[in-house]
């Protein structure tokens, strides 16, 4: 008999709070909102992000089409918006384009290498996001998995039964 899991779990950050300990939630409205105020001053009425899910910001790669050297500059400094406006975000730990994870060493360690060695270039964001320990994506119930801390990506198993050395 064994047992184990795919993934460990954080605590609630609210029980968290109460002993003092830092932790929140980062709330994709109002970032969305701020973002896409920010994005308006330069770029118009064009919608530039697409979705915000999963630590990730997908961009709407329909917004820089037309003359290939102007859409690539827009594109770039899109990123760079977005990547400075996220670092500003209380919770928000790192934040990554799509090229820098491209780039990155595939045995990098900490935070960034588990990104490096997730990316998938047809189907990750083209911005991905870090938070800080103890810090969730979502409402102020219940909790979550994915980060890249060792309390949720270290995992116990246990065997047990007979020839099961001790």
């Amino acid at each position: 008999l064994f047992l184990t899991s795919d993934h460990g779990v954080a605590d609630i950050s609210a029980e968290l709070l109460s002993f003092k300990v830092p932790a929140g939630r980062v709330i994709h409205g109002p970032i969305f909102k701020g973002l896409t105020e920010l994005l308006k001053s330069y770029f118009g009425e064009k919608k530039i992000i697409e979705n915000i899910s999963n630590g990730q910001v997908f961009l709407n790669h329909e917004a820089f089409t037309g003359d290939l050297k102007t859409a690539g500059v827009d594109l770039l400094v899109a990123t760079e918006l977005i990547t400075r406006y996220l670092e500003s975000v209380d919770g928000i730990a790192a934040v990554y384009s799509a090229a820098t994870l491209r780039n990155a060493n595939y045995s990098e360690g900490g935070p960034k290498g588990h990104l490096v060695r997730g990316f998938h270039h047809k189907r990750s964001g083209d911005i991905a996001v870090v938070l800080e320990p103890q810090w969730y994506e979502g409402g102020e119930l219940g909790t979550t998995h994915g980060s890249p801390y060792a309390y949720d990506t270290h995992v116990p198993v246990i065997f047990y039964g007979w020839g099961v050395a001790k």
